[in-house]
């Protein structure tokens, strides 16, 4: 069985009577992933906000598969799409920087799917140490998710983008394997 917060028991159970699952993107996700990415839900909250042409869309998709630090995964519920994860693993230290987004009309309760069988997916069968992630400012959802995830604050990088003529910092997450481990029952 799979790893969950002792706090989430019971809802995790309801969960499990899903089936979830966690595969590589293929070719025949561009078109959906390009469509989720581009809608204002998503383009909102991303470092690159600019609407992604098809053109610059495969180029990305081209040039992730023949990088070997980069795994992009979609999770997916009875074989439906929830998300996108991606982790791009640091200097091959066993550590990696998440990023993800849910599919614009992912029911509620979809982002904690994700997160659980993606961070589970990321520990035990990627075998990382430590996840990182990084979260603008504003972004009090995703600010909100990392820390029911078990993510601490690891720093603040102040005005590092510019969004509509505003100074927008960078908000640092750190989760590592132990306390993962920790916080969550087999």
């Amino acid at each position: 069985m799979e790893k969950v917060p002792i706090k989430w028991q019971k809802k995790y159970l309801q969960i499990m009577n899903r089936r979830i699952t966690v595969r590589s993107i293929c070719s025949g996700d561009l078109h959906m992933l390009l469509t989720w990415r581009n809608s204002p839900h998503v383009r909102d909250f991303m470092l690159t906000r600019h609407l992604i042409s098809e053109s610059e869309h495969y180029e990305w998709f081209l040039n992730k598969n023949k990088d070997s630090l980069c795994t992009r995964l979609i999770v997916e519920e009875n074989e439906s799409p929830l998300g996108y994860v991606q982790f791009d693993e640091v200097a091959e230290r066993g550590e990696a920087v998440w990023t993800f987004h849910l599919k614009p009309d992912a029911p509620p309760g979809s982002g904690t799917k994700l997160g659980l069988h993606a961070l589970n997916y990321a520990f035990d069968v990627l075998g990382f140490c430590v996840i990182h992630g990084k979260v603008l400012d504003f972004n009090n959802k995703s600010i909100s998710f990392h820390y029911k995830m078990g993510f601490i604050k690891k720093t603040i990088l102040q005005n590092q983008l510019t969004i509509n003529k505003n100074p927008v910092s960078l908000i640092c997450f750190k989760l590592d394997k132990k306390a993962w481990q920790k916080t969550c029952v087999r």
